[in-house]
């Protein structure tokens, strides 16, 4: 019964007749705001609230409108305007992601800009744990390593700063001095800034449920102690 309520509305103010109502998706947007205990609540529920709207603003733009999720990380505390905040990493980030299985991945829907063919939660899930390392056991060839924490920092760091070209340096850099997975290789600079960040506040345990990837034994567990909600 779920997928006839999004004609409801309409229906109650007659804009369609009740038997003109089709079935449709039921989806829902998420708006993750991940702040200190002490940081004020007012203004973390004021940016989960933008974050929604924009995690809907891409859900409602696919050929077949789907759920999706967006979220923050709040590191600097002095700028409290949200706007200011999610609009200083807008040009290196792929969120918000849409949630559904990447077989069903649907094109932009006409007028749909680039930006807004968002890339889907669980395949962002497997690239955070490749990013970490984790292997397919099953394959005896699949030897990746984690990418090293310092350079990738160092990278972010010069996207925040905003200069690109020195992030690319430094990017093309590093890929002569470790060897990087083929799908974190593809994201170029820009997909560090979301995968350090994921890396952090996603558990070992959900990206090995996600992902069927498990994390090699002799590589010490990531600390997910480095933000609150």
């Amino acid at each position: 019964l779920l997928k006839y309520l999004h004609a409801v509305g309409k229906v109650a103010t007659g804009q369609l007749r009740p038997e003109e109502v089709q079935s449709g998706p039921m989806t829902a947007a998420a708006g993750v705001a991940v702040v200190r205990r002490t940081f004020p609540f007012h203004i973390a529920y004021e940016l989960a609230e933008k974050l929604v709207g924009r995690a809907k603003g891409v859900g409602k733009n696919q050929a077949s409108p789907c759920s999706t999720l967006d979220f923050h990380v709040l590191f600097d505390t002095t700028i409290i305007d949200s706007d200011h905040q999610l609009g200083s990493y807008k040009g290196f980030t792929q969120r918000p992601f849409r949630l559904e299985p990447a077989a069903e991945k649907q094109p932009p829907s006409d007028g749909a800009s680039e930006s807004q063919e968002a890339v889907t939660w669980q395949d962002t899930c497997h690239r955070v744990a490749r990013f970490q390392g984790f292997r397919d056991t099953d394959n005896e060839t699949d030897t990746v390593d984690p990418f090293p924490r310092t350079r990738a920092a160092r990278i972010r760091k010069l996207l925040s700063d905003g200069k690109q070209e020195e992030a690319t340096k430094h990017w093309e850099a590093a890929k002569k001095v470790v060897p990087i997975d083929t799908e974190i290789a593809s994201g170029g600079s820009e997909s560090l800034f979301d995968l350090l960040e994921l890396a952090d506040l996603l558990p070992d345990a959900y990206l090995q449920q996600v992902t069927g990837l498990t994390r090699p034994k002799d590589t010490s567990t990531t600390s997910n102690s480095g933000a609150h909600s």
